[in-house]
């Protein structure tokens, strides 16, 4: 026989309510540190831009972490060529919280004028939706962010939050510098700079999807840097790259 499914209305984020010691969301932790002073540029040339945009009080002011006011509990990972519409509503009604899109090249979003139509496709019950995207140019990610909010908000459903890929460690993103490879510790002041650029160019609240780094330490001093620069949701792959 067959079976068929009754939509159900899009998932409505409740208003978030101030608190003054918790926070709404899977666990950050909190960063009291600015960036470093010294500019020093990475392996592939590129140097932080230290401007009230992304150092200093003034930067903490404007790229705050936004509320995270959708379930989280159960996340579906974004997968390559897997996480597709059919597979995304087949995990929600299956027990999934919150479900991701695919990666979408950032440079591929501003360049290419049918890859957003192509690569997203949506459905109201297709909530609550997280849009990933990759890349590891800060003036290429934010521009590309606020693309994929416009064109979720216009021609979709709408949208919960953009995801920053910081996991993959395919030779891909080893040869264009994105994915796990921007955990290198030489890369962290580019990372910080996306975070805070993207945070500033949409409305939606920013995530990272990371792997664990070599040492503990490292990784949550990489934690408290994304949530300085103004992430709001950390989702860990509880593997290293290699």
């Amino acid at each position: 026989g067959t079976s068929t499914s009754q939509s159900s209305p899009r998932y409505q984020p409740k208003p978030s309510t101030p608190k003054s010691s918790t926070r709404n969301h899977l666990p950050c932790v909190f960063c009291t540190t600015g960036m470093p002073s010294e500019v020093a540029k990475d392996s592939l040339g590129w140097a932080p831009k230290l401007d009230s945009a992304t150092t200093g009080a003034a930067g903490e002011q404007q790229s705050k972490p936004k509320p995270i006011n959708f379930p989280h509990k159960f996340v579906m990972a974004p997968m390559v060529g897997q996480s597709d519409l059919a597979f995304r509503l087949l995990c929600l009604r299956y027990g999934a919280s919150v479900v991701y899109t695919e990666m979408l090249y950032s440079d591929r979003i501003l360049n290419d004028p049918g890859y957003l139509k192509q690569m997203l496709q949506s459905r109201a019950e297709d909530h609550p939706l997280i849009v990933q995207i990759c890349g590891n140019d800060p003036d290429v990610m934010g521009p590309a962010a606020a693309a994929v909010e416009q064109f979720c908000n216009t021609h979709l459903h709408g949208l919960e939050a953009i995801d920053i890929n910081l996991g993959c460690p395919q030779k891909r993103a080893q040869e264009q510098l994105f994915g796990s490879y921007l955990l290198d510790k030489r890369h962290w002041p580019r990372v910080e700079a996306i975070v805070t650029r993207m945070n500033l160019s949409v409305s939606v609240p920013i995530s990272c999807k990371i792997r664990l780094l070599q040492t503990q330490e490292q990784t949550v001093e990489f934690a408290r840097r994304m949530e300085r620069a103004g992430a709001s949701m950390l989702v860990v792959h509880g593997r290293q790259r290699g």
